[in-house]
């Protein structure tokens, strides 16, 4: 009996050596990709914005485009928001 309880008491050391080596290998490729992650993160934020405020952006946009008084304020908010409808349009297709 003291022969079996000995052969798994050095199985367990070897599988916790395994798991801390696996636990250090994860760890290093968790460190290498939390970058390129956190950027993912904040540009799927920054969709959510503006899929859920889709006139302020085209308001936004608009502004930085005002050239003929408000008459090209308003056709260029209405391009803006005709592109916004497509690029919802082809990203709804792809989430598919």
């Amino acid at each position: 009996m003291n022969e079996r309880l000995l052969d798994i008491r050095v199985r367990r050391a070897r599988l916790q050596a395994k798991i801390d080596a696996q636990r250090n290998a994860v760890g290093v490729i968790t460190a290498r990709w939390e970058r390129p992650l956190a950027v993912a993160d904040a540009g799927l934020a920054a969709l959510r914005f503006v899929k859920t405020h889709p006139v302020l952006i085209a308001a936004g946009a608009g502004l930085v485009f005002y050239r003929r008084g408000t008459s090209g304020l308003l056709l260029a908010g209405w391009r803006l928001w005709g592109l916004y409808r497509s690029a919802v349009s082809l990203a709804s297709k792809f989430r598919s």
